[in-house]
């Protein structure tokens, strides 16, 4: 998969260059709480499940109060999912 952005791919650029394998980009991402629920972890911007790392790249459309709701709300599903 590919990068929604020029910044997601210059961090995804950044991370390679840095040693890190090539990531999941943009890939649907599952996780199960403490009580073996499923759970939805959206799409990260980059994903290495194998570590359970997945990294962001918040952009200006993530200033709206709305928006931050959803990041904190899929931040903490992703704390739940270790």
């Amino acid at each position: 998969m590919s990068s929604d952005s020029a910044p997601e791919t210059a961090l995804r650029l950044a991370m390679v260059a840095a040693g890190l394998p090539e990531p999941l980009a943009n890939a649907q991402a599952t996780g199960e709480s403490q009580d073996g629920r499923v759970l939805d972890l959206g799409e990260p911007d980059l994903h290495w499940p194998e570590w359970k790392v997945v990294l962001e790249h918040d952009g200006p459309t993530h200033l709206d109060r709305a928006q931050q709701s959803r990041d904190i709300a899929r931040g903490d599903r992703r704390m739940a999912a270790g």
